[in-house]
């Protein structure tokens, strides 16, 4: 989506660097910095940016599939009677629109926080923080899952244990401060399962 909108703007492409930067941060932060980088600037508004973005990116929703493991673990934590919720820094009408095409998802976690929830987005630490206050948890007891070394900071910031999955199309992210670092999902499951054995 973001390549659409920046090539509607003349730009012939979208650097992975930029698009790692920005990973896991919420609107007002990453369209600023993407029309500052791509030196769009001077053509549109960070604010007209972001609205052509949610435009685009809406009505590729359905194609996107969950990552891969992400059922399993939830249906394996449900079981276990461990408490979750969503933080994403996507808003809330974005999150409704996009998650209707995964229902599995809020069946198994009720409980979410949007970006535009909280005052600060990552990698401050507001809304693990929420989260966790939604689910009665202190921020000790809890694990964060993220894709991104935003969200990992923004864990570490909230007192929180994370576990990091990088994507493999961005290879220069940072995790180190990331309490775990795993190549998929698969791999919490299968150490769930080494410890409900032992």
């Amino acid at each position: 989506a973001f390549v659409e909108v920046l090539a509607g703007l003349g730009c012939e492409e979208y650097p992975w660097e930029v698009h790692a930067g920005i990973v896991g941060t919420t609107p007002p932060h990453w369209s600023k910095i993407i029309t500052e980088k791509m030196l769009v600037a001077d053509k549109i508004s960070a604010e007209e940016f972001s609205r052509r973005y949610f435009e685009v990116v809406a009505k590729k929703y359905e194609h996107i599939p969950p990552m891969t493991g992400a059922i399993e673990l939830l249906v394996s934590l449900k079981e276990r009677g461990v408490k979750m919720a969503i933080a994403t820094s996507t808003p809330r009408a974005s999150f409704t629109e996009k998650i209707r095409f995964h229902p599995r998802i809020t069946e198994l976690i009720p409980e979410v926080v949007c970006g535009d929830e909280v005052e600060k987005g990552k990698p401050a630490p507001d809304i693990f923080l929420e989260a966790a206050r939604r689910l009665e948890a202190a921020p000790d007891e809890c694990v964060v899952f993220e894709d991104s070394p935003h969200g990992v900071t923004a864990a570490v910031a909230a007192g929180m244990a994370s576990v990091a999955l990088p994507d493999p199309r961005l290879p220069g992210n940072d995790f180190s401060h990331a309490t775990w670092i795993l190549g998929g999902i698969g791999e919490w499951i299968a150490k769930i399962d080494e410890g409900a054995s032992t």
